[in-house]
């Protein structure tokens, strides 16, 4: 459907495939290529239609990312349609080819690379797996797979067929193709595609076993179609020889044999060919096809599956119809492929044709009368974000002001959006995923763009959105592409509609079934109720009670009549023919009405499915039974009707709402399994791997999306220097910059424009906001806002699956947004420092001034700010500013081309953004399927599998690996036949569907789709029409009879009642129980968008009879109310909240309550108008399921004339009503408290009026309990005893004697009487108080004045108030003795002296001890205390000290150095105010006991214990002491003296003097101290010894200097080796700022301060570390030399210290010959100090060099570093000594901190005694960084250190190993051990490869070693003649002066082998007879061995049961009956058993 138009502008042609793409692809569409800057593109429009080249894949293209042949993969583009993923290897290729690319995150996850190829054992293994669990483990690099790729030689014949198996198995994958697709690509690769040309031949021609060719080309096919059939493109170029190669070696070998074969390998041959041809064809096309409306006769124009699921924008522009056929409802389909076509392009045409009418209509202006469709005009990308590991865009919107899109459909989500710029010629498609309240009232949406397109978000969109639920069409359409006919499932029943019924195939007519759990669920079988992988508690199993015998073992194939009786089984007749037909027949569909028992009989037939498992498990033990539903609530339904029987039980789909199925969410098992690690390997270990690199990349996507962000709506300036670092601002407007402005804080905020900023040019328009929502009444559209989740909320909940939801990740933490963008000032930034300056202004001792004058100046730059940032960008005229002298440029423009630079700054990150996007979306395909993986595990470990069939869909690959062999279909007749059909697998055995087709029925969007295509028509009921047989349920067990009747015979004839519906009771306060309400009252007119439908007057009444039942006594549980619009769902939810009584009460569309009952209903049908329309009112289906909810009553209210005139089905329920009387305007109501009042209702008002309390208008009169009193109520039915009722007349007691009477209402308690009465009190004031007032209580509040007795003030209180305890409100008048006034009232009781009072006025004393007349800084009542303001004081010593001003001189204490000189001539070392002593200074003193001289500080004496002179004692043995004269004398005294032992070469050996004495016969070659002298591989003689070299196996390293000239200049120092170090000298770089403070060997960083080189003609405007900006001054320095004569260099350059009059001599000493003439101008080179002429020198510089090295000075050849004249060459030349230096440090600093964190890690593992002290050694070598700290080095160590301590850390766990392994000889083996760990060691810098060969083959003999002397000393005990040749041999290989290489070890291992058959035993090591028990994997006492002593196993039991032959020596072995030959006996050395394994012991 792609590129069927002529070229455009701006497209690009694939320079892989020369495919034409879209502009807008950033991507080959073809071949997945990313688009190369070197592309070729269309200049001008072409009119020609070109022909492209299709993927004529049977898979969809969209799915298969095909990398281009022989060019390796290349990543491609993440998959649209498919949950397809990339493997680990893959993400990493794509990361490593990115250049923008984070290096944490393309380093973190690397690991070692794997150098051997997959072996044998590995491949063998694979075959017991699963497919899936294959594919994830051949994906990484770790595997070894590719490795085997990469170097076929060494593959044989067997190892070749177990790969073509180990892929054949693996092609059988479902759940993960793309995976499988990758690995086949590298499989068929071209090299490796060539040496299987090479192999299949080469097979052929060497006489290989026929078996072995049958294997290899029957597996090899598999692959080949397998690859051919998913992407032919690339088969076409890479597999056809191949192909033909393997059909020509099959007809040499034997045509007969592989007869079959060739067949199959001709017949995809003929494919490839017909592909080829295809192409060709398609390429000479130059138009489309027309095709008529009807087309079902014709052939479809192309496959299907090459369909993109995607409309294209050219499709949707298309006016020509598409292909489409009709779903065959009457008779069968020609084949699969005719039927998935029809399926799949009706399915497709169902979400396309909606887009496809309403955007046409857009372009014609009538896009107003499409209600599929909805327009938004104006949108923008505001924003982005991730949610659930998705990139999601958030697009700004404007709403319509009637609408109320959260009670609508509108932007649910899932829903369909495109978005468009350019009138739909190019479309980005997305699907809502965040939809909020909130956000919507904002304006705002969350959408997920599907399209591999580029993003404008600075462009208006218009918006069109569809109410389809896109990813469900996605995932079935992409299941239907992929289902073939070798895969189609149920073909003879779906395809052909056979209706002979078969039975399952694993039926057989002696089947026998246990039907006893139907009525005892204990009675399950065990290994189905509970789950081997989560291992719940056990519930507690009942004693099975005594059942009918007849149950336990039914023949199920027999005839109805020999099966149990309903009685029996407790079932009705028609469920039993039902169960019978669910167990028996392969297809079985069973068909019930409403109440008949559909989920029921439903779970019976799973119960008995389940406990008779080991029927239809035979073949594999991991299928469970599939439940597939069409709602959630329906799966929860039957999950939930399923846990008495079975706990093992997954439920896959939306988040369960149940408390009790919760904890079988899927989600909720893969945590606890994720938790327990229980997962397998392979998966558990890329998953952990996977999602740290989400989080790493999430955390960088959200990084630059902030940067991104904070560019396009700024807060302040941007640093210059990020603008200069990514190259934005151009090299003109650069240099004016460096040379006249400073700052570009300064540019832009000049405080010359503060007064011109309020002109007109820069008042900026206010800004209108887009979309936004507001409203007065928040609680009113909250409350619709619950309403519509209430309707909406399950639906859009089933949408959301556990995809969608987030899963906590334990361990990782959540990513955040960090801004790595530097700004110089920012709003917030100025606005602190501000407030800042204002806190320290108001600060003591502050510069007031000074402060104000800082704000000033912060204002003035926070005004222009703000007013900056306000300026609107015009990029147009932002350029054109780019030519004029930035210091012309006012404040506006300065702004505008500011922004300009921002404006280029974004478009540059939001490219490398989108980079970076396309990776973490790889990656999170990769996550997604690897928790497919996680789910599958899970799944196959469970009994039941349930979903909903959008669960099914999306989840479809992992139920095509699943492969359930029974799938039960509830609720099929409302489910899309596609969407079954992709519910169901390959190996599908048994299909069970149970429904009802005169229900509801499935929901197509297109309604023509839906009734002329019948895509309407569910799978259920279109076999059924084809009578195909079926079972039909006949007793309903819900509606009691009145009600049924309305069903019987119009919808169901045979429908009967089951008994127990006649015993319902009558429905209390009404007459009938069942009853329609007829009016003629017209629906409301609409006012919204929602295209749904209203009545008032229904609604009113509705609600007023609910709250009538409500009265009667009914629990809200009884009563639900239904109607068919959603309009007055929303109508009747607002009535209810005006009626207390009702809230609680189930409101209900009728379409979401199939399936359920109430025990009463009651029905609005909304539809009354002028025109007569009942709309789907007249549909039989939603009538069937209105009139079949309720259970005991039903009252509907609806127009009936209008609805019996639409349709028969009305006529005749009008006809039932009547006859039942059950029909009128007014319905009848009744009283329960009085029959005989009865009153007709027609409306609310006549409800509330008639019966206002549920009975009647009567009075109750009813005498209270309490009071006696008549009730007051009207007749009411609730509280009937009157218990609640509150009496409302008053009260009839007295409360007082004075006869008032109670106020209080009967009901309510008496008070004291409170009634108001005139009382005179005994001051005689008179106050108006309550009757229950007494007089001593009351207090008289008249006012009246007293005097105080205290100070005598008179004062005005209460006449109740004592003036004693008064507060006199008079202020005090008495002065302080500090002279101030008192600030209290009158106080003359407390306090009166103010001794306690505190003053709290400043202080105006000085504090004490001042000497500066300073004023006391504390308040007066506090004291003043010294002053401590700094002041400088002389001390008497004479220095001068900063203290207190109240410090007096003698207290000063003096912190100067002391100046005086000590007895012993040296300064004191003390401070002033110490005592003098204590002379540190160094002298030589002599020891008196030695005499040697030591360095010691003066002041202390010369001691033996600081003597590191040599002791100068003798030893016992004549030798002097070697030890230091400080240290105790030595014990062994290691004097080399002569001795009668030799070397194996012969040499005398000299022991240690303490050695020779000893007389044992230990081996002392090491001692031998002649000279190794042997040729080393450095070509430098050893200067070992023949001891320390271990007689030449182990020569020590090279201790000759190296002296190689380096690249740097310098002569390497380091000691001899292969390749020299990093030059350890210190760098000699750097500059008049700083020095490089590295080392020589490590690269430097350029100097980024400004370039100081200036002179009076030009100033340099780069940093120091480039090249001078221009070109430097020729001109002659105008400076004089310290002689007075001039200088002879260059203005701007160093001075030369050289004159040319006084040192003419030196100066002109001839070098390169133009010296010596008068205008000649010299230059210093500062690194040496010469002068050198400056022509002769620049061409010096300039010379090319064939050898990588710096620049040197022509005198000296000292190299040049610093010289500025000649930076460049310098800068040149340096460039390529860093890349050299660079090849020291490849490894990453993270790479480098992740290995030393696993060698940490071994090291920390090494405890035993042996190597424990090394480990630490080795682990204090280690550089200590973390991945953190590495970031911010360039390096932490050399790769040649890397390999040192790799092999340091190798060496060591052998040796542990070694000891560990062989204790026995423990004692033998530790001092070779010893030498060779010390050896390795103490290398610290680099090892060389010599040292690391012969340290590898001296740990090889260590190994063998014990099995020799093991050996040894068993032939002491023979005198076997060949054996003794042996060991003679054996003693040969182990000479001790030749090196133990593989062929040495090799030999004597075979040796070894030999001998078993003279000596027995084991012949292994330690280490390798536990690798053999490990992977025997048997129990102890199951090894033996024979007469001769070679061992062997016997399996299973253990037990002897035949006889046979040693292998190795022929001997008899085994035995009979369980018993052993008395010859042969238990091996107990083999597994330290102690008895046989048989006879078994307790």
């Amino acid at each position: 459907m792609n590129n069927q138009s002529g070229p455009k502008p701006g497209d690009w042609y694939c320079e892989n495939c020369n495919y034409r793409n879209f502009a807008t692809r950033r991507k080959c569409q073809k071949c997945n290529i990313f688009r190369s800057d070197n592309a070729r593109r269309v200049q001008g429009a072409g009119n020609t239609r070109m022909g492209q080249r299709r993927n004529r894949s049977k898979t969809p293209s969209s799915q298969f990312r095909t990398p281009a042949p022989r060019s390796g993969y290349t990543g491609g583009a993440r998959p649209r349609n498919a949950r397809g993923s990339r493997s680990i290897n893959d993400l990493s290729s794509v990361s490593s080819n990115s250049n923008n690319m984070n290096t944490a995150s393309r380093q973190t996850f690397q690991r070692r690379k794997r150098e051997h190829p997959i072996g044998v054992k590995a491949l063998e293994k694979m075959l017991e797996q699963h497919p899936e669990e294959i594919v994830m483990q051949l994906q990484p690099a770790s595997s070894g797979f590719e490795v085997m790729l990469n170097n076929p030689n060494d593959i044989n014949i067997h190892k070749m067929c177990l790969v073509m198996q180990v892929l054949a198995k693996a092609a059988e994958t479902r759940a993960i193709t793309e995976s499988l697709n990758i690995l086949l690509t590298k499989f068929f690769e071209a090299e490796f595609t060539r040496f299987l040309v090479q192999f299949t031949l080469k097979v052929t021609f060497d006489k290989v076993e026929p078996h072995y060719l049958q294997i290899y080309f029957e597996n090899l096919w598999i692959i080949l179609d397998k690859f051919c059939h998913a992407m032919p493109n690339l088969a076409m170029d890479q597999v056809f020889l191949l192909n033909g190669s393997c059909i020509m070696a099959m007809n040499q070998v034997s045509q007969s044999q592989f007869s079959e074969l060739i067949t199959k390998y001709e017949d995809t041959k003929t494919f490839l060919e017909m592909e080829k041809q295809n192409w060709q064809s398609q390429c000479q096309e130059t138009s489309r096809r027309h095709f008529k409306r009807w087309q079902d006769d014709l052939q479809p124009p192309e496959n299907f599956r090459e369909l993109s699921i995607e409309p294209t924008s050219i499709e949707l522009n298309d006016m020509d119809k598409p292909f489409l056929r009709r779903n065959i409802i009457q008779g069968k389909y020609e084949d699969v492929e005719h039927y998935l076509d029809v399926q799949f392009r009706l399915l497709r045409e169902d979400f396309v044709r909606p887009l496809r009418n309403g955007i046409q209509g857009i372009k014609r202006n009538e896009h107003s009368h499409n209600r599929d469709l909805y327009v938004y005009k104006n949108v923008k990308i505001v924003d982005a974000d991730i949610k659930h590991f998705k990139l999601i865009d958030v697009v700004k919107l404007t709403l319509p002001e009637k609408l109320q899109a959260e009670n609508s459909k509108r932007l649910m989500f899932g829903n369909l959006v495109c978005l468009t710029s350019d009138n739909f010629d190019h479309i980005l498609f997305g699907s809502v995923v965040e939809r909020s309240p909130e956000m919507l009232r904002n304006g705002l949406l969350g959408i997920k763009i599907e399209s591999e397109v580029v993003k404008k978000t600075h462009r208006n969109f218009t918006m069109v959105e569809s109410k389809s639920y896109f990813t469900a069409y996605k995932h079935v359409l992409l299941a239907l592409q992929r289902i073939t006919e070798n895969t189609f499932p149920m073909e003879d029943f779906i395809v052909h509609v056979d209706n002979n019924m078969v039975p399952p195939d694993y039926v057989t007519p002696q089947t026998t079934y246990d039907l006893r759990v139907m009525l005892r669920k204990d009675m399950m079988k065990t290994s189905e109720v509970y789950s081997k992988l989560f291992k719940p508690r056990k519930e507690p199993i009942a004693p099975v009670a005594q059942v009918i015998p007849a149950l336990q073992n039914v023949h199920v194939m027999r005839e109805l009549d020999f099966w149990p009786s309903c009685n029996d089984l407790r079932i009705d007749e028609s469920q039993r023919r039902a169960l019978k037909s669910a167990l028996t027949s392969k297809l079985t569909i069973i068909q019930g009405p409403p109440g008949t028992g559909k989920t029921f009989i439903g779970l019976k037939i799973a119960q008995v499915l389940l406990h008779n498992s080991e029927h239809w498990k035979r073949e594999r033990k991991d299928t469970p039974i599939l439940v597939v539903c069409f709602t959630n609530h329906a799966l929860d339904q039957f999950l939930e009707g399923m846990l008495p029987f079975t706990k093992n039980i997954v439920r896959v789909g939306a988040r369960t709402k149940s408390e009790i199925i919760k904890d079988f969410q899927i989600s909720n098992l893969v945590k606890e399994i994720r938790s327990r690690r229980v997962t397998p390997f392979a998966i558990r270990e890329n998953s952990g791997e996977v999602i740290r690199q989400l989080k790493t990349q999430e955390s960088e996507v959200r990084t630059m999306r902030k940067n991104v962000q904070d560019l396009r709506n700024p807060t302040g300036i941007l640093s210059f220097d990020e603008l200069i670092n990514h190259g934005i601002i151009p090299e003109k407007i650069l240099c004016q910059f460096q040379r006249q402005h400073s700052d570009i804080v300064m540019y832009l905020l000049d405080p010359r424009f503060i007064n011109g900023i309020e002109s007109d040019a820069f008042r900026m328009s206010p800004t209108m906001a887009v979309g936004e929502i507001t409203t007065n009444h928040r609680s009113e559209v909250e409350d619709v806002w619950f309403d519509a989740v209430d309707l909406y909320g399950e639906e859009e909940e089933g949408r959301m699956l556990d995809d969608d939801i987030d899963i906590e990740i334990p361990g990782i933490p959540a990513s955040t947004r960090r801004c790595a963008l530097r700004y110089s000032v920012t709003l917030w930034g100025l606005e602190s420092s501000i407030r800042d300056w204002n806190e320290l202004k108001e600060s003591e001792g502050a510069d007031a001034l000074a402060c104000e004058k800082e704000i000033r100046k912060r204002n003035v730059s926070l005004t222009l700010l703000t007013h900056g940032l306000k300026v609107p960008f015009d990029e147009k005229r932002a350029k054109s500013l780019e030519k004029y002298s930035i210091s012309s440029l006012h404040f506006y423009d300065r702004w505008l081309l500011y922004k300009l630079w921002i404006h280029k700054l974004a478009e540059k990150l939001v490219k490398d953004l989108r980079k970076v996007e396309d990776r973490f979306e790889q990656t999170a395909t990769v996550y997604n399927e690897v928790k497919d993986q996680e789910y599958l595990h899970v799944m196959r470990h469970a009994s039941v599998v349930g979903m909903t069939t959008t669960g099914a869909a999306q989840y479809n690959c992992v139920l095509q690996a699943l492969q359930p062999s029974i799938v039960i279909i509830e609720e099929a007749a409302e489910i899309l036949e596609a969407h079954v059909i992709t519910a169901l697998t390959h190996a599908c055995k048994h299909l069970i569907m149970i429904g009802d087709h005169q229900q509801l029925q499935p929901s197509a969007t297109v309604y023509e789709l839906s009734t002329k295509f019948n895509l309407g028509t569910s799978l259920f009921e279109r076999l059924i029409k084809n009578k195909v047989s079926y079972e039909s349920l006949e007793y309903q067990h819900r509606m009691r009879p009145d009600i049924s009747r309305l069903l019987v015979p119009s919808i169901y004839p045979n429908l009967k009642d089951h008994e127990s519906v006649h015993e319902y009771p009558h429905i209390k306060g009404m007459v009938k129980d069942i009853f329609f309400i007829t009016h003629t009252h017209h629906e409301d007119k609409g006012n919204n968008d929602n295209n749904t439908k209203s009545n008032s007057h229904e609604a009113k009444m509705i609600m007023a009879l609910c709250r009538h039942l409500m009265l009667q006594g009914y629990d809200q549980e009884d009563i639900t109310v239904l109607t068919p619009y959603t309009g007055q769902f929303f109508l009747l939810k607002k009535l209810q909240r005006k009626y207390m009584e009702c809230i609680g009460v189930r409101i209900s569309v009728v379409d979401n309550f199939q399936g359920e009952e109430s025990n009463i209903i009651l029905l609005s049908l909304v539809r009354s108008n002028e025109e007569g329309k009942v709309g789907f009112l007249r549909t039989e289906n939603r009538i069937c399921v209105a009139l079949s909810r309720a259970k005991q009553g039903l009252y509907i209210m609806g127009n009936m004339e209008q609805l019996q005139e639409s349709s028969e089905l009305w006529s005749d329920i009008q006809s039932d009503l009547t006859d039942m009387e059950a029909i009128g305007s007014s319905l009848a109501i009744k009283c329960e408290n009085h029959p005989d009042v009865v009153s007709q209702v027609s409306s609310d008002k006549d409800i509330l009026l008639k019966h206002p309390e549920g009975g009647c208008r009567k009075p109750c009169s009813v005498p209270l309990p309490k009071c006696g009193h008549r009730c007051p109520k009207t007749c009411h039915i609730l509280d009937s005893e009157h218990v609640e009722v509150r009496c409302p007349l008053p009260c009839p007691l007295v409360t007082c004697e004075r006869k008032h009477p109670c106020p209080q209402k009967c009901w309510e308690k008496c008070n004291p009487c409170i009634v108001p009465v005139l009382k005179t009190f005994t001051c005689g004031h008179t106050h108006n108080v309550q009757c229950h007032t007494y007089y001593e209580k009351h207090l008289c509040s008249t006012r009246v004045e007293k005097v105080l007795p205290d100070c005598q003030h008179k004062a005005h209180m209460a006449c109740h108030m004592d003036p004693a305890k008064f507060s006199c409100p008079v202020p005090c008048d008495i002065r302080l003795p500090c002279g101030h006034m008192c600030k209290r009232k009158c106080h003359v009781k407390y306090d009166p002296d103010h001794v306690e009072y505190m003053c709290d006025q400043p202080c105006p004393r000085s504090p004490e001890g001042c000497s500066g007349n300073h004023k006391c800084k504390r308040w007066c009542y506090e004291d003043c205390g010294l002053c401590y303001i700094p002041a400088s004081k002389k001390a008497p010593c004479g220095h001068t000290n900063k203290v207190y001003c109240s410090t007096q001189l003698d207290e000063i204490v003096c912190e100067k150095k002391c100046k005086r000189i000590l007895p012993c001539g040296h300064h004191c070392p003390k401070l002033c105010k110490d005592p003098c002593g204590g002379c540190r200074v160094k002298v030589g003193k002599p020891v008196p006991e030695c005499q040697h001289t030591v360095q010691v500080e003066c002041s202390k004496p010369a001691e033996k214990s600081n003597c590191n002179g040599r002791c100068i004692l003798d030893l016992p043995c004549g030798h002097k002491c070697q030890a230091r004269c400080k240290d105790p004398c030595t014990t062994q005294c290691t004097v080399r003296v002569p001795s009668n032992y030799k070397c194996p070469r012969g040499h005398v050996i000299k022991l240690p003097c303490h050695l020779s004495k000893t007389g044992t016969d230990a081996n002392y070659s090491i001692y031998c101290s002649e000279p190794c002298g042997a040729m080393l591989d450095c070509e430098h003689r050893c200067k070992g010894q023949c001891g320390t070299c271990l007689q030449g196996r182990l020569h020590v390293a090279c201790k000759e200097k190296c002296e190689r000239p380096l690249v740097c200049g310098h002569i390497c120092k380091a000691d001899c080796s292969s390749a020299c170090p990093p030059c350890q000298a210190p760098c000699p770089m750097k500059c008049s700022h700083s020095r490089c403070s590295k080392k020589c060997g490590d690269p430097c960083n350029p100097c980024q301060e400004s370039c100081q080189r200036a002179c009076q003609h030009q100033k340099c405007r780069n940093v120091c570390g480039k090249m001078c900006s221009g070109k430097l001054c020729e001109l002659p320095c105008t400076k004089t030399l310290e002689c007075g004569h001039p200088c002879v260099g260059y203005c701007g350059d160093p001075c030369p210290p050289l004159c040319r009059i006084c040192d003419k001599d030196a100066l002109t000493e001839i070098l390169f010959g133009s010296e010596d003439e008068e205008d000649a101008r010299f230059v210093l080179l500062e690194d040496c100090g010469h002068v050198i002429e400056a022509t002769g020198l620049q061409s010096w510089m300039s010379q090319s060099d064939s050898e990588i090295g710096m620049k040197s000075c022509p005198r000296c050849k000292k190299p040049i570093y610093n010289n500025r004249r000649n930076f460049g060459y310098i800068l040149e030349t340096y460039k390529n000594v860093n890349e050299v230096k660079r090849q020291y440090f490849k490894k990453d600093p993270k790479q480098q901190a992740a290995v030393v964190k696993k060698l940490l890690a071994d090291l920390a593992a090494l405890s035993g005694e042996t190597v424990k002290n090394e480990a630490k050694k080795v682990a204090s070598y280690l550089p200590h960084f973390t991945e953190k700290t590495a970031a911010k080095v360039f390096h932490a160590v050399s790769d040649n250190q890397m390999v040192l301590y790799k092999f340091q850390v190798q060496v060591l766990k052998e040796v542990q190993s070694i000891i560990s392994n062989n204790e026995k000889y423990a004692t033998l083996l530790k001092p070779a051990l010893d030498f060779v760990k010390n050896r390795v060691v103490g290398q610290n810098v680099r090892i060389a490869p010599q040292m690391v060969e012969e340290i590898t083959c001296e740990i090889q003999r260590l190994n063998v070693l014990p099995m020799y002397t093991n050996l040894l000393e068993r032939s002491k005990l023979l005198s076997n003649p060949e054996l003794k040749q042996i060991v003679n041999s054996l003693e040969i290989l182990l000479d001790p002066t030749i090196k133990f290489d593989k062929e040495q070890e090799a030999k004597m291992k075979r040796l070894l082998k030999q001998s078993e058959k003279f000596v027995g035993g084991l012949g292994v090591s330690e280490r390798e007879r536990l690798e053999v028990l490990q992977a025997m994997g048997l129990k102890q006492g199951h090894w033996y061995k024979c007469p001769n002593g070679h061992i062997y196993c016997i399996g299973e039991c253990g037990g002897a049961m035949q006889e046979s032959v040693c292998p190795e020596c022929k001997a008899v072995i085994g035995g009979g009956n369980h018993a052993l030959r008395n010859d042969n006996e238990l091996a107990s050395e083999m597994d330290g058993a102690k008895q046989a394994a048989w006879p078994p012991r307790g």
